[in-house]
């Protein structure tokens, strides 16, 4: 929905009373019904009524303004200034969530955390954080603010106080409680701040990206939780917001991630943090972009074998599911194309890959929170023909297909739409893989799963795709996928998902040799031939398997 500035709303209110001699509270009224009709959402602007003698302020921002006073203040080497700062940050923290909100407890310790203890019936939800938006942006932008003038020759705080205001202004927690639920908790640090897409487009105009680059991770990466917690802001900031990529990206984030990778590659927390934050650097997930800059940020990550820490990582912290999930993400963000797919296969990728599948075996039937990166990672790095041979050698199959009857339990749908999805990956222009695959109950496993999960459009596509690639080059499975009933499954995915399975559906019914096979979905497809005449799909005829 759209949104409108404060000072647009207040001149709105203005505008009523002035041209139709409305009291405050009728032209407050008036404002919102008129922008509400217009589809605007106000859930950003304060809705009091100002005090008389002048316009009232969120005490959020008075807070926030606070702050900012305070810290370019912080010239002396004593502990008082940051005591004081401590102070100012705590009382940012109660106003972002709510005046009306009183806290049971403040914990203080010292310069080095800000924390408030919410009641668990408290009725505040971190939701009802974005109602007080004007203040959370004002707090984004002191925050930087602060940051800046801490690393700026001008501070000469003492060296212990200053890094404890370093890591109290890159996390200000705030526990609160989600009404009706257990205990539950929101970081409204940095990383919070940059929750919804105003506070990160705020963050790209006041200058954050360079602010916690190049005078905060740059300088500092070094130091533990420094590195940790500018990696959490980071991914903050780039997760599902284009400009923010750019930003951080052109502001040299790849590059300070990678020496703070390098750094810590022995500290599996510091290690996930990072890896979290050079896969929102390198995945594009902002759909309101027509295209996205993240292919080649991963491209610029092969450049510099991002891929060698990485897999370090995956080696070495074997024993941290998070760190092993967070690296597997990573790593497929690099897997750009053939080149980085055929040296990340001379790194181990493959293998590495495979031990996870067969440990989560091991582990028994709960899936662990590395099996789906793992699965993502090899299905991207399965673009790759040396990939796909790879994979056989190095016993993947047999694995894969035992992930993929366990997925087949109603809680693995997950699980069970990658696993597909990386067997049709496996299996495209592929059919020794193929053959193999079949003598080890593969294909029984994929009709299995579409029986277990036919409300899963994933699945359902995933399985088309598959049956598809293996149809299409080996005549000797067609019947025996006709025997086991993939017709009527493949006929029930089209009616049931024909948005996600219409084409993928015709185009396995077809190479199985059904009757009838496009049902349900006209073909609007067109080719270019060799000599440059345009084809429709039924000018091509029913020869095209590739």
């Amino acid at each position: 929905m759209r949104r409108v500035t404060q000072e647009a709303f207040d001149a709105l209110i203005a505008e009523n009373v002035d041209a139709f001699g409305m009291e405050t509270a009728e032209a407050l009224e008036e404002a919102i019904a008129a922008l509400k009709l217009q589809g605007v959402d106000v859930s950003n602007l304060r809705t009091t009524v100002p005090e008389e003698g002048g316009r009232q302020e969120l005490r959020a921002v008075v807070a926030t303004r606070a702050l900012a006073k305070g810290v370019e203040a912080l010239t002396s080497r004593t502990e008082e200034n940051t005591d004081a700062i401590c102070a100012l940050l705590d009382t940012l923290c109660r106003e972002l969530v709510g005046p009306d909100v009183e806290p049971d407890a403040v914990q203080s310790a010292g310069a080095s955390s800000a924390a408030v203890a919410w009641p668990v019936n408290s009725p505040v939800c971190p939701t009802d954080l974005h109602a007080n938006l004007q203040g959370r942006e004002g707090a984004v932008a002191v925050v930087l603010q602060a940051l800046a003038h801490l690393c700026s020759s001008e501070c000469d705080a003492p060296g212990s106080a200053y890094r404890a205001l370093l890591l109290t202004l890159l996390t200000l927690q705030v526990c609160l409680s989600v009404l009706g639920a257990s205990r539950a908790f929101l970081r409204l640090s940095m990383q919070s701040l940059l929750a919804c897409d105003e506070t990160r487009a705020t963050f790209v105009a006041e200058k954050g990206p360079d602010v916690l680059v190049q005078r905060v991770l740059r300088t500092r990466y070094a130091d533990v939780d420094v590195a940790s917690r500018c990696a959490r802001a980071l991914t903050a900031a780039a997760t599902q917001h284009e400009n923010a990529k750019v930003s951080l990206f052109r502001a040299g984030a790849a590059d300070a991630l990678l020496d703070a990778l390098k750094a810590h590659t022995s500290n599996a927390g510091v290690a996930a943090d990072v890896c979290t934050a050079l896969t929102a650097i390198a995945t594009p997930d902002d759909r309101r972009v027509a295209a996205s800059s993240a292919f080649a940020h991963g491209r610029h990550l092969y450049s510099q074998d991002a891929y060698v820490p990485l897999m370090e990582i995956v080696r070495k912290h074997s024993d941290s599911d998070r760190t092993v999930a967070a690296a597997c993400y990573a790593l497929r963000a690099v897997a750009v194309n053939d080149e980085a797919c055929e040296r990340m296969v001379d790194a181990g990728v493959v293998e590495a890959g495979v031990r996870l599948l067969v440990r989560q075996l091991e582990d028994g039937d709960a899936p662990c929170i590395f099996l789906r990166p793992a699965l993502v990672m090899l299905r991207q790095l399965a673009g790759s023909d040396v990939v796909k041979s790879r994979f056989i050698s190095a016993s993947g199959l047999e694995p894969l297909v035992g992930i993929l009857v366990a997925s087949c339990a109603p809680p693995g749908v997950s699980t069970c739409e990658q696993a597909l999805a990386l067997c049709a990956a496996l299996s495209l222009r592929n059919p020794d893989f193929v053959a193999a695959a079949a003598t080890v109950g593969s294909l029984d496993a994929a009709l299995d799963a579409m029986t277990a999960h036919p409300q899963s459009a994933g699945v359902q596509r995933a399985a088309a795709m598959f049956i598809r690639n293996c149809a299409a080059r080996n005549a000797d499975v067609r019947p025996m996928l006709l025997d086991r009933g993939a017709e009527p499954l493949l006929r029930a995915a089209k009616k049931l998902h024909p948005s996600a399975c219409a084409d993928v559906g015709s185009a396995a019914l077809r190479d199985l040799g059904a009757d009838n096979y496009n049902e349900g979905w006209t073909p609007t497809t067109v080719y270019m031939g060799a000599e440059g005449q345009l084809y429709t799909y039924d000018d091509l005829g029913h020869d095209d398997t590739d």
